[in-house]
């Protein structure tokens, strides 16, 4: 199981004792769908983010799928390490993050 954790630099994923990887500026990818079930699907550093999440939502657009590509939602910024960890541990906590940060998704 994932942990993030936070210094002065940015986010360091941790498994067990072994840091994964440190996280400058960081980005989510997560969907919304009609019955209000909100998915994380990607988190990481803003650039490798924002690659995945438009060749993801460019493959939904050709494949003709251009409702689940506009579920398909961006968010990069300083979060707090409290509720990133809830979004890695629950699914779907994502929907009540953004909505106790008032983000406007």
């Amino acid at each position: 199981m994932f942990r993030c954790e936070k210094d002065g630099s940015g986010y360091y994923f941790i498994a067990g004792e072994e840091i994964l990887y440190h996280i400058k500026e960081l980005a989510m990818v997560f969907s919304k769908d009609e019955e209000g079930m909100w998915t994380l699907h990607k988190i990481g550093e803003k650039e490798t983010v924002q690659k995945w999440y438009d060749t993801v939502v460019a493959m939904y657009r050709v494949a003709g799928l251009a409702d689940i590509a506009n579920d398909m939602v961006m968010i990069t910024g300083a979060f707090p390490v409290e509720e990133l960890n809830r979004c890695l541990d629950t699914s779907g906590y994502i929907r009540i993050m953004c909505e106790k940060l008032g983000l406007d998704v």
